[in-house]
């Protein structure tokens, strides 16, 4: 291999880990998201405003009941 087909390979390398690790992160963040939804919403993914409100408040005073 020629020093040009190194630096080429090495650099699709670097390209690719660097996407992967993009992508990585991205997973962490939806994961994290999605953990928090379920916990706060359960599996409801459609709601009404109303709906929504009381989670939010029942979610808040169980949070409220953890902190003591």
């Amino acid at each position: 291999m020629d020093t040009i087909s190194t630096i080429s390979t090495l650099a699709a390398l670097t390209g690719t880990a660097f996407f992967l690790w993009i992508l990585y992160g991205a997973f962490l963040i939806v994961a994290d998201s999605e953990k928090r939804w379920k916990k706060r919403y359960g599996n409801r993914l459609i709601m009404s405003r109303s709906e929504r409100a009381r989670l939010d408040k029942a979610y808040s005073e169980r949070e409220q009941n953890k902190k003591g």
